[in-house]
């Protein structure tokens, strides 16, 4: 993710704020400033947020694959050691898990995550 996310850096679409990273308000193209518009700025910080729970997905498919079914507590702890850059709170994790839930790739037995088995 950091060379993506440099990429976005170096054109000043992105810029660095409290907490992570912001859409820039306008972009300076040699003497000209293109303002953004709000849908535009919308759109990527959606492309953001999606490629963020896709890697957080990434770790969480890979600790269930590698350690077999784990506690929310335990999968929390984990993430916040490996995904660099990457906010962990309990609500954020609990949100990916359910929309892996519903994807059918993980189940929740009792407050204890596993992989689907195939």
């Amino acid at each position: 993710m950091g060379t993506k996310i440099g990429f976005w850096l170096q054109q000043k679409v992105l810029v660095k704020c409290k907490g992570g990273y912001c859409v820039a308000q306008s972009i300076e193209r040699g003497e000209e400033v293109v303002e953004m518009e709000e849908e535009e700025e919308e759109g990527l910080e959606d492309e953001a947020e999606k490629e963020k729970v896709a890697n957080i997905e990434g770790y969480i498919s890979g600790m269930l694959t590698n350690l077999g079914a784990l506690p929310l507590d335990r999968i929390i702890n984990m993430l916040k050691m490996f995904a660099e850059g990457e906010v962990m709170t309990e609500e954020s994790v609990r949100k990916v898990l359910r929309g892996m839930k519903e994807k059918e790739l993980v189940e929740d037995n009792g407050g204890v995550w596993s992989k689907v088995k195939v």
